[in-house]
């Protein structure tokens, strides 16, 4: 199916054709980054989580998280304040979470963090984009030493449970090996990990015939 542009400028009348998928492509692209920006400011207010930062000084690092901040309970222990932290999926951004929170409808006691991998959102936006000659991609042990110090620097009790999905379910997972001194209990959905993925996705993508990391078409999806 094809939509049809004349350019009434041309005394012969000529006609343009264009794919109707492309006009519709253009168009939606400009209504989604409108309408889906002003949604997911919504959505976050709903939530009442909040874009935080803090410096993590063994890993020389600034990392961004979200937080809603537990409501003060009467004789409320701090080392024991009941904590979720949810650890977001490959490319995406700790506020997209905000949605699958509010539904959750966890009671406001539960202090609820969500940090933001390296090599994701704000870390793109504010150090790739602007110095990309000096920007280098994290390695998973640093994005774990960097998981690791957020827990010790933002306080997180020894009451915390966790959830994480795909690449956040592989980090949840190792965290909590890690820090079992933190994490009591995780919630993997689709990790990833190589015994939880299916062989033939990993041999693709390792040989180049899959391109599930750098998708060209909805196949590849």
């Amino acid at each position: 199916m094809t939509a049809t542009i004349i350019n009434q400028r041309s005394s012969s009348e000529t006609i343009i054709r264009v794919p109707q998928r492309k006009i519709e492509a253009l168009v939606g692209g400009v209504l989604m980054n409108t309408v889906g920006k002003a949604a997911q400011k919504h959505i976050l207010n709903k939530s009442k989580l909040v874009a935080k930062e803090i410096y993590l000084p063994t890993c020389d690092y600034a990392m961004y998280y979200h937080e809603r901040e537990a409501t003060n309970e009467p004789n409320q222990d701090a080392h024991d304040q009941p904590t979720i932290i949810f650890f977001h999926g490959l490319s995406m951004r700790s506020e997209e979470l905000a949605g699958f929170i509010k539904s959750l409808d966890i009671p406001p006691h539960v202090r609820i963090l969500c940090p933001e991998q390296m090599g994701h959102g704000r870390d793109i936006d504010n150090r790739l984009r602007t110095d990309p000659d000096n920007y280098t991609m994290p390695t998973h042990q640093r994005m774990m030493e960097s998981t690791s110090e957020f827990l010790d620097v933002v306080k997180c009790s020894s009451n915390t449970n966790a959830f994480g999905i795909s690449l956040g379910g592989a980090v949840c997972y190792y965290i909590q090996n890690h820090r079992p001194d933190i994490i009591q209990r995780a919630i993997l959905v689709s990790p990833a990990i190589l015994c939880c993925v299916d062989k033939d996705l990993v041999n693709g993508i390792r040989d180049g015939t899959s391109n599930f990391c750098c998708l060209k078409s909805r196949q590849d999806a």
